[in-house]
């Protein structure tokens, strides 16, 4: 098992704003990573990197390791979530405090010294479409996530009976301190765009202010762009201009079915399904928002 993560600091010139986390761990010399078998695969379901330098690991019914940078082990729970009715698939770390999400009852779950604290219902959205949770360095819990009237980032309160949102939501998902991003397919209005081939629009905003916009196409005429994920901006700015690192989702199809997103002159068709699970409606842009795919560890 390998798992990498990065963060980046607040100055970009800072000798350490930079830095790089490549956990190896080897299944002869943790018996411990044995969470059972899910199909032909083990259990795990997430990791994260806590605000204390240690990696988590969710395993399934709420097995938790705890990981130093030098795969040392530092600390095992096991919460036992099924007993209670209860599941994660999700995790965020902070100081001694660890954030769970419980699709199947679409609740945020918290911990503290490895025994479960609240559970509190997420009423503002569905666990399905958190794109993102993470802790800062102040202990404050922050997700990405959409509704049906568009997409989100807001600090969360997850001390009650139920989540609260504290503070001012911010426009689209998180990348970096105070940056959002929101990508939008384009829509029949915008003819400038689709006649040049582009069929993606990515505003960027810093503190809920626009700071950016642009349009993308797909890498070939025959693909449709279904997705868009953004991990943050890079250090390449040789010309000048701001880089972000990302992965572009695209369905390729070049049959004649008509269910297809075959390319037509000046406009692209979406597949159905995509359609139904991947979509949603902002009404008052009149454009669909590009859920960005998370994948998994």
């Amino acid at each position: 098992l390998v798992l990498c993560a990065c963060t980046q600091g607040a100055e970009a010139d800072a000798p350490t704003a930079n830095a790089g986390i490549t956990l190896t761990l080897r299944a002869a010399e943790h018996p411990e990573l044995d969470f059972g078998m899910a199909g032909e695969q083990r259990a795990l379901m997430d990791f994260a990197v806590g605000t204390d330098g240690l990696v988590y690991l969710l395993g399934q019914d709420g097995q938790i390791l705890a990981y130093r940078t030098d795969g040392t082990l530092a600390a095992e729970y096991d919460l036992a979530l099924r007993q209670q009715g209860l599941t994660a698939c999700r995790i965020a770390a902070g100081d001694s405090v660890l954030y769970l999400l419980d699709g199947h009852n679409n609740v945020i779950l918290t911990v503290e010294q490895g025994k479960l604290k609240t559970v509190s219902v997420l009423g503002f959205s569905d666990v399905g479409m958190v794109k993102s949770l993470y802790v800062d360095r102040d202990g404050v819990l922050w997700l990405s996530f959409a509704n049906v009237e568009g997409a989100y980032t807001a600090a969360i309160d997850p001390s009650g009976d139920e989540a609260k949102i504290v503070g001012e939501t911010q426009p689209g998902y998180l990348i970096g301190p105070d940056l959002t991003y929101l990508p939008e397919f384009l829509s029949e209005q915008d003819e400038a765009e689709e006649a040049e081939g582009k069929q993606l629009a990515i505003t960027l905003y810093q503190n809920g202010q626009t700071l950016d916009h642009f349009c993308i196409s797909p890498a070939d005429p025959h693909r449709s762009i279904t997705g868009l994920q953004l991990y943050g901006p890079t250090d390449d700015d040789r010309d000048g201009k701001t880089k972000y690192a990302g992965m572009l989702l695209e369905f390729v199809n070049e049959t004649d079915d008509p269910f297809s997103s075959t390319r037509k002159p000046g406009r692209w068709r979406r597949p159905i399904y995509l359609y139904r699970t991947r979509r949603w409606s902002n009404r008052r842009r009149r454009r669909r928002i590009a859920w960005p795919s998370r994948t998994r560890p």
